[in-house]
């Protein structure tokens, strides 16, 4: 576990110091879905210009379309002005680029909130709710960055994490019906509610390595709190509350998974590997 935790604070230093390179970006683009002459903000992203360079989307009022995203360095904000209402987005972003920022902004609609695969996407003050299927799919080693953000609601998982990196800061993820479901994922976790989902809170599967540092509350989710399966390990630091969840709140599925709780310790506890 501990080498595995280095090399995900190794990577996650490496991406993050690239998000901060690069040159000035071109003059901010308005996309208004809401005046009735057919803006798009597939068409924003399309549109002539330097692909190399940052592109700035503002958003205003109501978007219906699936957003594809082929290129890098680009931000789409809802909320044009401080204090301003919240653009809302009705379908899908679909991330193939990298270094992708999006903030102030509802997504909503009958699929998949944000699907990010091999790109990184930095989601900030974002509101992914009552999205039919899942809030957030991570595949293809792509890292997605939470921050100050809400998901819930949503039909399927929360976050599902497909061979890849999440990690999730001040932000609240409830009433899913799963949390967070990972597949050899890397899960940070801080500042964050895993609250009163219908399943489980979180999930980590084969070779899964979940790091949670205080204060963050897994509390009241419908079945277990955290299951382990495949090898997969939960490390906690600090305050970190894992407790009234409804049939365990740790629970590893067999003798390979682990627990390692440092300053607070869990209610129930089902796993033959676990120390605090």
């Amino acid at each position: 576990m501990k080498s595995s935790h280095l090399t995900t604070a190794l990577f996650l230093g490496l991406i993050l110091g690239l998000w901060s390179a690069g040159a000035a970006a071109q003059d901010p683009v308005y996309v208004d879905c809401g005046d009735g002459d057919g803006d798009s903000l597939n068409d924003a992203i399309r549109m002539d210009g330097d692909w190399g360079q940052p592109l700035r989307l503002y958003v205003i009022g109501t978007c219906y379309e699936r957003v594809t995203v082929p290129r890098h360095r680009v931000t789409i904000d809802g909320q044009p002005e401080e204090g301003g209402p919240i653009a809302v987005l009705d379908g899908t972003i679909v991330n193939w680029g990298s270094n992708i920022t999006i903030r102030n902004i509802t997504i909503t609609g009958a699929g998949v909130g944000v699907s990010a695969s091999v790109g990184r996407t930095r989601l900030i003050n974002v509101d992914i709710s009552n999205n039919d299927e899942e809030g957030i799919v991570i595949s293809g080693g792509g890292a997605v960055f939470l921050n100050d953000s809400r998901v819930q609601h949503n039909g399927l998982e929360g976050v599902a994490v497909e061979t890849g990196f999440l990690v999730v800061n001040d932000s609240v993820i409830a009433g899913n019906e799963v949390g967070i479901d990972a597949t050899m994922g890397k899960i940070t976790l801080e500042g964050t509610s895993i609250v009163e989902n219908y399943g489980a809170g979180v999930i980590g599967r084969l070779h899964t390595g979940i790091v949670a540092n205080g204060p963050v509350w897994i509390e009241r989710n419908g079945k277990v709190g955290v299951k382990l399966m495949l090898d997969s390990g939960l490390l906690t630091s600090g305050e970190v509350s894992i407790n009234d969840n409804h049939w365990a709140d740790v629970a590893c599925r067999d003798r390979e998974s682990s627990a390692r709780f440092e300053d607070t310790y869990p209610g129930r506890v089902w796993c033959s590997d676990f120390r605090w």
